[in-house]
């Protein structure tokens, strides 16, 4: 793409905000964004119009856009006063395929100041290749979000059969025996080999299971360590992460647990629908497994459980495909940011 490469300091003004405290924050006013978005709501608004903001501190590169008559905290950049001749989509692609660790600083806590935004040089095409850029990249955006909310409608029609047929496993309505979580579920960690991200293949036979949102990491080619007693739920003790993995996979890096069922007891997809009913406390980053393992299931007879697996197997189905559709989009986006940017 031909275009003249401007510094992001001649185009915009970077400016950090003041913080509103924790006990500033309430749950009605106007939206509060902090480095990784949206965090709660404030009775002002510091920015009157749509605002670009790149994460600071903690969340380093983070991309969004705020609402309008937003308040925004010093934990992200504003990027204010943006140029009239740089459209604020188009330039909130372009961050999104910008390597930031070339501009963080600091060693104890990672940051990104306004000298390090005065190295980020911006391709600055005319208007309209802007608005062309940005309508394509907005376009798979909204695909990609209209699946992902199909995909939280599906989840919320899955926990609806489960409390039809079972009840909230939490308060468990309908009596059932209850099992201690260490003989219904296995930790089986051990047997699963880990590798770190360095390692990881694009593409390749095994998928790499680790434990952020994304279903998959990355890959490996070779079978040394493979973990085959499949299907599983992997836990992600940082992040509380559950997923239901049905074909041989590698662990990620440090804090995914592998959980195998007792099979003579239970069905997996109704173990798997009912921790997600366990109300595990918001520890941040620290470890969570703990306090899984002083769940009790409610055990329900096994036949009940496999009819609700039968029931259950074609809201997955469609889970599945609903995923492997984010995933190709994301590909292409991906692809297209490349083609752009470079």
């Amino acid at each position: 793409m031909t275009a003249r490469l401007v510094p992001l300091t001649e185009i915009s003004r970077p400016k950090q905000w003041r913080t509103l405290s924790q006990s500033e924050l309430s749950k009605t006013g106007f939206p509060v964004y902090g480095a990784n978005g949206k965090i709660g709501f404030y009775g002002e608004y510091n920015h009157e119009e749509p605002t670009l903001l790149i994460g600071c501190r903690g969340s380093c590169g983070c991309i969004n856009v705020s609402e309008p008559k937003a308040w925004i905290n010093g934990n992200a950049m504003c990027l204010d006063n943006l140029d009239p001749g740089v459209e604020l989509r188009y330039l909130y692609h372009f961050l999104r395929s910008y390597d930031f660790s070339k501009v963080i600083s600091g060693t104890s806590q990672p940051q990104i100041t306004f000298k390090g935004l005065t190295k980020v040089n911006v391709p600055v095409p005319p208007t309209l290749k802007q608005k062309q850029i940005a309508r394509g990249l907005d376009g798979i955006c909204e695909l990609k979000k209209n699946a992902e909310d199909r995909l939280a409608k599906l989840d919320v029609l899955a926990k609806a059969l489960f409390v039809e047929m079972f009840g909230d496993p939490i308060s468990n309505p309908r009596a059932f025996p209850l099992c201690p979580f260490v003989e219904a579920l296995h930790d089986e960690t051990k047997l699963g080999t880990k590798y770190p991200t360095e390692e990881y293949l694009p593409a390749g036979q095994h998928p790499i299971i680790a434990q952020g949102q994304g279903e998959i990491a990355g890959y490996r080619n070779d079978d040394t360590g493979l973990y085959k007693r499949v299907p599983v739920i992997v836990f992600g003790d940082h992040t509380c992460c559950l997923k239901l993995v049905s074909s041989p996979f590698f662990l990620g890096a440090d804090g995914t647990k592998i959980l195998h069922p007792e099979r003579s007891r239970f069905n997996i997809h109704y173990l798997f629908r009912c921790l997600h009913f366990c109300r595990l406390p918001d520890t941040g980053y620290s470890r969570h497994f703990k306090w899984l393992k002083e769940f009790s299931i409610p055990e329900p007879p096994l036949h009940l459980q496999c009819t609700f697996a039968k029931r259950v197997e074609r809201i997955d189905k469609l889970k599945a495909d609903l995923r492997e559709t984010i995933g190709r989009l994301d590909i292409l986006y991906r692809a297209k940011l490349q083609e752009y940017f470079g």
